[in-house]
């Protein structure tokens, strides 16, 4: 299986913002902390969409965490390759007040065609508070030259 080396974290932060702008505003700008093998660290701003009583909706969660988790696979695999959700799990586990959260990720497998991402998300002021957990799947499409995902994580 051919290696293909890691991006830099600032090659991955334009990677995201151009996939953001891609979504017509419905993706998320998040500014990435920590880039290493299998693990991703951001920070977000959440204040669009808040409920009435002044809280984030769950899917807001849900769609910074599939955005992030997209990206995280996407960066260990060849150019061309890409992954799309097929499950989440999402455990909602206090109410979440519109401002910055810190999002780490996870790769829990990477295998040939399928990878299991978690995401930890909590309020940056208290990241000892997790407000979520999620757990998302994703197939994993092969680049034209069928070349494999660059690594395997157990």
């Amino acid at each position: 299986m051919m290696r293909t080396p890691l991006p830099n974290i600032e090659a991955l932060q334009r990677r995201y913002d151009d996939a953001v702008l891609a979504t017509n505003g419905l993706g998320f700008p998040a500014k990435i902390h920590e880039f290493g093998e299998g693990q991703l660290t951001v920070t977000a701003r959440l204040d669009r969409h808040v409920r009435p009583g002044g809280t984030i909706p769950g899917p807001e969660l849900v769609n910074l965490a599939d955005g992030l988790a997209w990206l995280l696979l996407v960066a260990r695999m060849s150019d061309g390759a890409d992954a799309y959700t097929t499950d989440l799990s999402a455990q909602f586990l206090r109410a979440v007040p519109p401002g910055e959260v810190t999002a780490v990720l996870n790769i829990e497998r990477l295998g040939a065609t399928r990878a299991v991402v978690s995401t930890v998300v909590s309020l940056t002021q208290q990241c000892e508070r997790p407000i979520a957990h999620l757990v998302m799947g994703f197939a994993l499409r092969r680049a034209e030259s069928g070349l494999e995902p660059t690594a395997s994580v157990p």
